[in-house]
């Protein structure tokens, strides 16, 4: 009944190629754009990878059925995504939740990576996120 239940619904259903996935876009047409932003929300809120990609599917399927939906927000989420993953692999240790992240700034989660000793993936992480690799190169 809330719609971004829905929209992942249809998405599952989609998959199987039934029907019913029509049927779920068409009752939450009108909240289909809030519907992808919670599903995008919510996949950075989860700590299973399987069930972030799901959620991830789930906004990309609903996406295009929203006129002019502005990709920047599924990229930069989908971006963060990829890097707190890394940061809470058992070798690295580090399982910030997506608020955290952004609450210490991506430079903190940088500067705790190089206390680590943890250059290579500091080095990547600024890549990945277009920040200046003065310090990691420094370091």
């Amino acid at each position: 009944s809330h719609p971004p239940a829905l929209l992942f619904e249809a998405m599952k259903y989609f998959e199987e190629e039934s029907p019913q996935a029509d049927e779920y876009i068409r009752r939450i047409k009108g909240d289909l754009g809030v519907a992808v932003k919670k599903c995008i929300e919510a996949a950075g809120y989860e700590f299973v990878p399987e069930l972030q990609q799901q959620l991830l599917q789930a906004a990309s399927f609903g996406k295009s059925f929203v006129e002019f939906y502005s990709p920047d927000y599924f990229v930069n989420t989908c971006k963060i995504i990829r890097v707190l993953n890394a940061l809470r692999d058992p070798s690295i240790g580090i399982p910030l939740t997506y608020d955290q992240f952004k609450s210490l700034t991506p430079r903190v989660v940088i500067d705790r990576l190089l206390n680590r000793h943890q250059h290579l993936l500091a080095f990547f992480i600024c890549d990945f996120l277009k920040m200046k690799q003065d310090q990691v190169l420094v370091h």
